[in-house]
């Protein structure tokens, strides 16, 4: 009697890479394409049919899609962080993305914000794509504001604090726990005047 060998699944999002290490060749891969068994992306990204991401928006699988081209340690941040949790109106042209240092793309659907260290600290599991939380991601804004412009910085922390999303209290403290205290600091009378203004 012979032995039946089980195929090695592959949910959700996934790498030429990924399925590598299972074992399936890029032939394979563009054969199930090729025949609806899975469906093609983009360049070296494929979706399982049957996957539940496909349930969820599409801005949400896109955010899904680069997580999964740029890795385990890139995440969601910037401009399509604070629109995500509402603190923007303006859809970003591109996705931001926060990776290590050594990820590059010419992909022109992102934005890579490059970091020498990852840090865990302040990232949520959000449907199949890794985003900062809103301290971490206004936090980490004020970093990267050169890129995104202080006013649509300082309108996002403004809003957020309006909305009662988070307080000053709790940057301050997420602004320690990253490194960038100093960055806060320097906008501190600036945020505090905007927030007056009410």
């Amino acid at each position: 009697m012979a032995k039946s060998v089980k195929q090695p699944q592959i949910a959700g999002i996934f790498g030429v890479s990924q399925a590598k290490d299972l074992g399936v060749s890029k032939s394979t891969l563009s054969r199930l394409a090729a025949k609806n068994k899975i469906l093609r992306l983009g360049h070296g990204m494929y979706l399982h049919p049957n996957s539940e991401i496909s349930q969820v928006s599409p801005e949400e699988q896109d955010y899904a899609e680069a997580c999964a081209k740029f890795g385990h340690n890139s995440f969601i941040g910037g401009l399509t962080a604070l629109f995500y949790f509402g603190l923007i109106e303006q859809v970003p042209e591109r996705i931001w993305v926060i990776v290590p240092q050594t990820k590059q793309t010419s992909d022109t659907r992102y934005r890579l914000l490059r970091v020498k260290k990852i840090s865990s600290i302040g990232i949520e599991e959000h449907n199949f794509f890794r985003i900062s939380n809103i301290e971490r991601t206004l936090v980490e804004s004020l970093a990267y504001s050169s890129k995104m412009g202080i006013r649509t910085v300082i309108f996002a922390i403004r809003r957020a604090i309006i909305g009662e999303k988070t307080t000053l209290e709790k940057l301050m403290d997420m602004a320690k726990k990253l490194g960038l205290e100093n960055i806060l600091k320097k906008y501190w009378e600036t945020l505090i005047a905007s927030l007056e203004t009410l």
